[in-house]
């Protein structure tokens, strides 16, 4: 990232972001983006039968 003045940095903002929630790993998330670890839980949640779901029988 070239940080040489203010207005470089803030033009440069959006693909920084981008890049750190898309592409770039975190060994927190087991070496994931932010977004593919997001896209994971929400699969995962999708495949759980829900508790509410598991209360109730026909």
């Amino acid at each position: 990232m070239d940080l040489r003045d203010a207005q470089t940095v803030m033009a440069q903002l959006p693909a920084a972001f981008e890049h750190f929630n898309k592409v770039h790993p975190h060994s927190s998330l087991k070496m994931r983006s932010p977004r593919e670890f997001r896209r994971q839980q929400a699969a995962q949640v999708r495949q759980e039968p829900s508790m509410d779901q598991a209360l109730y029988c026909d």
